[in-house]
């Protein structure tokens, strides 16, 4: 780490930043040492689809471009940074950067894979990557993981909490029809899930793309929607009596964002023990962790919150106090200041 700071421009390219003026964290940096400049993202990016395709796969490099060109006319490209949000932006920035020989530094915010790649897209990938001067993680495990896997040293990665924007509940419990409801599509076992609550008979919601629940005999207490916005999402999250994220995942992080925005809204979540869920969840504080694929562990934390109103209260406050003093834009805006002053 640098002893002391110097004055720099970190370019921000993110896809679900669409105008030069929205916020992120950057807004709530306060360091005389940084400036920020913003570069929209020009297309729609879809996190429920299973696989990026090569449209996809345009628009990021066409959204790196873009950024590089907005560094080389503003600015000195070796006196620069760039930040860039999930792993795809990560990949063709590290290629622009291989190819120009530039000099900026790099830095990976959401480098969340959703799985490990060999082959041919996996060398593809490591070569990009390797330009890349810092990772940020969101699951511990995955420092190692990722090390191991494109040959970069831990020092390489860092660990940072994944935050959210705090949003306050608006909608009560449905008390007259209680429900669990489980959401997102990325690596969730679905399949224990609908053998749980056959089980129970507790009706149950569950929000993915069809794909997460192809080939399941879903019972009469199941229903399945698609194509929700997040304002929907929400509304589910915060009407129902429990959130269940069952994960098939235990190389990388999946089912965060699942469970850090059941426990905003008040939930003690009951999630897959794995490594998208251990960082977040303490068991039996603030939530409840079941072992990966159990019908039988996952029915009993079912149960116990589901018949017991003191305890689900007292976990879920225990869960919202977390996200909103340890998750906050303004105590993860205070650590990325830090890493990018260390540079």
């Amino acid at each position: 780490m640098a002893g002391n700071p110097q004055n720099r421009t970190w370019y921000i390219a993110a896809p679900f930043i669409r105008a030069s003026d929205d916020r992120w964290l950057h807004s709530f940096v306060r360091s005389p040492w940084l400036a920020f400049r913003v570069v929209p993202a020009p297309y729609d990016h879809d996190r429920s689809r299973r696989t990026t395709g090569g449209r996809q796969w345009l628009d990021y490099l066409q959204h790196s471009v873009r950024l590089f060109s907005c560094m080389w006319r503003h600015g000195n490209p070796d006196r620069t940074g760039i930040i860039t949000s999930f792993p795809q932006l990560a990949v063709t920035a590290g290629l622009l950067k291989q190819i120009t020989g530039c000099e900026c530094t790099l830095v990976a915010w959401l480098f969340n894979l959703g799985e490990i790649y060999s082959g041919t897209k996996g060398k593809l990938a490591r070569l990009a990557l390797r330009r890349v001067d810092c990772f940020v993680v969101h699951s511990r495990h995955e420092i190692r993981a990722y090390s191991e896997w494109l040959g970069l040293p831990e020092s390489r990665f860092r660990f940072v909490p994944l935050q959210r924007a705090f949003v306050e509940r608006s909608h009560e419990e449905n008390r007259a029809d209680p429900f669990i409801v489980a959401l997102g599509s990325a690596h969730r076992d679905y399949r224990t899930l609908v053998e749980a609550v056959r089980l129970t008979g507790h009706r149950t919601v569950i929000v993915c793309g069809p794909h997460a629940v192809a080939g399941l005999d879903l019972p009469a207490n199941v229903t399945v929607l698609s194509n929700l916005d997040l304002d929907a999402c929400h509304r589910l999250l915060q009407e129902a009596r429990l959130s269940v994220t069952p994960v098939d995942n235990d190389r990388t992080a999946s089912g965060q964002v699942t469970v850090i925005d059941a426990m905003m809204f008040g939930h003690a979540p009951i999630a897959t023990d794995c490594v998208g869920t251990r960082d977040y969840i303490e068991h039996a504080v603030n939530g409840l962790l079941v072992p990966p694929g159990s019908v039988s562990a996952l029915i009993e934390a079912i149960e116990t919150l589901w018949n017991d109103t003191e305890l689900r209260s007292g976990m879920g406050k225990a869960a919202m106090r977390y996200v909103k003093h340890d998750l906050s834009d303004e105590k993860t805006a205070r650590t990325l200041a830090e890493l990018l002053e260390s540079f």
